[in-house]
C-alpha cells in the first residue's frame, strides 16, 4: 500500500495528512495526475480539477501553491504547474 492510500478512497481526498512529507507526496499525487506540463489553467478550471478531489478546493488549491507545486500570474487570471 503506497502512503497515499491512506488518504485517499476512490480518488477523493478523505482527509489532508498532518506530516508535511505525507502532505507533500499527496498533492505531487494530484499534481501528477490532474495537471498537464506546460498547460495553463483558468483559476475556475483549476477548482473544477480540485473539486473533484476534495471539498475545501479552495484549501487545496492554497497548498497547491505555498508548496510550490503550481504558480500563478499575480492577478490569478493563470496558473500553471510549477517546474
Amino acid at each position: 500500500m503506497l502512503q497515499r492510500d491512506k488518504w485517499l478512497k476512490e480518488g477523493t481526498i478523505i482527509t489532508i495528512p498532518a506530516k508535511e512529507f505525507a502532505r507533500k507526496e499527496l498533492l505531487e499525487f494530484i499534481l501528477e495526475s490532474d495537471f498537464e506540463k506546460e498547460a495553463v489553467y483558468t483559476e475556475k478550471q483549476v477548482d473544477e480539477r480540485l473539486k473533484k478531489r476534495y471539498s475545501d478546493y479552495v484549501f487545496l488549491r492554497r497548498l497547491m501553491i505555498s508548496y510550490g507545486f503550481l504558480s500563478r500570474k499575480q492577478d490569478c487570471s493563470q496558473y500553471w504547474r510549477h517546474n
